[in-house]
C-alpha cells in the first residue's frame, strides 16, 4: 500500500514540475524582452537577424533557458520534500543547509559569468577588431542576436557546472563517499585540474583563465577549511 502510495506521490510531482516548467516558459516568454535586454547589455551594440525564423528561434531558445534554470530549483526542492519525512532531524537540518549552499552557489555562477567573466571574454574578443587608419584594412564586428545569445548560455551553462565541482566534493566529504584526508592529500592535484579546465573553456589569454579557476579553487579551500574547522571544534 505505502509503495503505490509513493508512486502516485511521485505523479502528482512530476505533473506538478511539468505545470510549473510551462507556467515558468510562458511568464519568460512573455516577459522576454526584459531578459534579453539583461543578457546583451554587456555587448551594448545593435543586433541583426538574417532568417525569417531567427528572431522567434531565439526568443524560444531563452525561454527555454530561463524555464530549465528556475525548474531546477523546483526539482530540487521536490526531492527534499518527498523524503524529508524519512529524514532524521539531523539529516533534515543537513539537507537544508546542503539545498542553502547549492542556491548560494548558483547565484554566485550567475553573477560571475554575468558581471566578470562575459564582459571580459566580449572586451578581449572585441579587441580583433581593426580600423584602416591604424591597420592595412577595416575589420569590424555585426552582431547576430542568435549567435551572442547562444554563446552567452553556453558560458553561463559551462561556468554553472564547473561550480558544481567544489559541491560535489563538499557532497563526498559530507556523505563519506571518499574520504576528507584523500582531498587534502590531492589539494595540489586538484587545483592544477582547475586551471587546466580554466585553460580549455576560455580564451587564449593567462588572465581570463586564472578569471575561470580562481573562484573554482577559492571555493575548494573554503570546503577544506571548513571540515578541518568541523573536525577541530
Amino acid at each position: 500500500m505505502n509503495i503505490f502510495w509513493h508512486f502516485n506521490e511521485l505523479k502528482i510531482r512530476f505533473i506538478y514540475i511539468f505545470v510549473c516548467f510551462f507556467c515558468t516558459f510562458l511568464v519568460s516568454y512573455i516577459n522576454i524582452d526584459i531578459f534579453i535586454f539583461l543578457m546583451i547589455k554587456p555587448l551594448n551594440t545593435n543586433f541583426i537577424f538574417i532568417n525569417l525564423f531567427e528572431g522567434f528561434y531565439c526568443f524560444f531558445t531563452t525561454s527555454i533557458f530561463l524555464s530549465c534554470f528556475f525548474l531546477f530549483f523546483i526539482v530540487l526542492y521536490s526531492i527534499f520534500d518527498f523524503i524529508k519525512p524519512g529524514l532524521t532531524k539531523n539529516e533534515n537540518k543537513v539537507l537544508v543547509f546542503i539545498i542553502k549552499v547549492e542556491f548560494c552557489i548558483n547565484l554566485l555562477s550567475i553573477f560571475f559569468s554575468y558581471q566578470i567573466f562575459l564582459p571580459h571574454l566580449i572586451s578581449f574578443l572585441l579587441s580583433f577588431e581593426q580600423n584602416k587608419n591604424e591597420h592595412l584594412f577595416n575589420f569590424f564586428f555585426q552582431a547576430r542576436l542568435l549567435d551572442y545569445i547562444l554563446i552567452s548560455l553556453s558560458i553561463f551553462y559551462l561556468i554553472f557546472i564547473l561550480f558544481q565541482f567544489p559541491f560535489f566534493i563538499f557532497l563526498c566529504i559530507q556523505f563519506q563517499i571518499v574520504s576528507f584526508n584523500f582531498f587534502v592529500q590531492f589539494r595540489r592535484e586538484f587545483i592544477v585540474l582547475f586551471f587546466l579546465i580554466g585553460c580549455l573553456l576560455s580564451p587564449p589569454d593567462i588572465y581570463s583563465q586564472i578569471l575561470l579557476a580562481f573562484p573554482c579553487v577559492l571555493l575548494y579551500e573554503l570546503i577544506i577549511f571548513i571540515f578541518i574547522f568541523l573536525e577541530n571544534f
